[in-house]
């Protein structure tokens, strides 16, 4: 009887790798969310970085009150 169910028990997994490790979806999907948003971060950074250095950026700024006056 005992013979007959390990039989069974590995015959069910004959033919097929077993896992080394059970997935955890959550775990998975909590590191890409960690990932995306470190990514839009870094891009973020780089943008102001560049916006910061551009001469764009002081042409963009408003003229101070000594020019107000002359206009």
């Amino acid at each position: 009887m005992r013979e007959l169910a390990l039989n069974a028990v590995c015959s069910r997994y004959r033919g097929k790798e077993r896992m080394a490790f059970r997935t955890n979806y959550r775990f998975q999907r909590t590191e890409r969310d960690r990932a995306k948003k470190a990514k839009k971060e870094e891009k973020l950074n780089k943008r102001q970085q560049r916006s910061e250095e551009s001469p764009a950026a002081e042409s963009l700024e408003q003229p101070d009150e000594a020019t107000r006056a002359d206009e």
